[in-house]
């Protein structure tokens, strides 16, 4: 976590962060939150392609990296279906915190469209703009075929 064991909170890391990012210049301190949501379906073979996600970066087996959502070479292993959805919201990093709702980067995370950090969105707005909304929306689809094929 940003910060290590010096931050406790989320305002050691905002202040960290703000600190490390003082002599940045604003066309420099673009920023954006990003939510990716796993599903892995043992037994299912790959049959549908995956969402169609206009934004998504290569699958994370092409990153490198690995882990127990890796592709398995173990030929004796069930196909498992595994398809992510993302959402990302872009942003800025702004000079101090404003705003009292949300967590995290909420008070320095600004959205330019809304002339505000997601700390002063009321939650409904917010929520549109989400970056786990949107991952969310997009893996509902998979979600319910999933279960309608169970």
């Amino acid at each position: 976590r940003y910060g290590g064991d010096a931050c406790q909170s989320d305002s050691d890391r905002v202040e960290l962060l703000l600190k490390n990012m003082e002599d940045v210049p604003w066309e420099e301190r673009t920023a954006r939150f990003r939510c990716v949501i796993m599903v892995a379906a043992p037994g299912k073979s790959p049959s549908r392609p995956p969402l169609s996600n206009e934004e998504a970066d290569p699958p994370l087996s092409q990153r490198g990296v690995s882990g127990d959502f890796a592709p398995q070479s173990d030929s004796s292993l069930e196909p498992t279906l595994a398809i992510q959805s993302e959402g990302k919201v872009a942003g800025m990093i702004q000079y101090k915190a404003q705003g009292d709702d949300g967590f995290g980067y909420d008070p320095v995370f600004y959205v330019p469209s809304h002339d505000r950090t997601f700390a002063q969105l009321p939650m409904e707005e917010k929520n549109k703009l989400s970056h786990r909304a949107r991952a969310t929306e997009k893996a509902l689809p998979l979600l319910k075929a999933l279960s309608a094929d169970s």
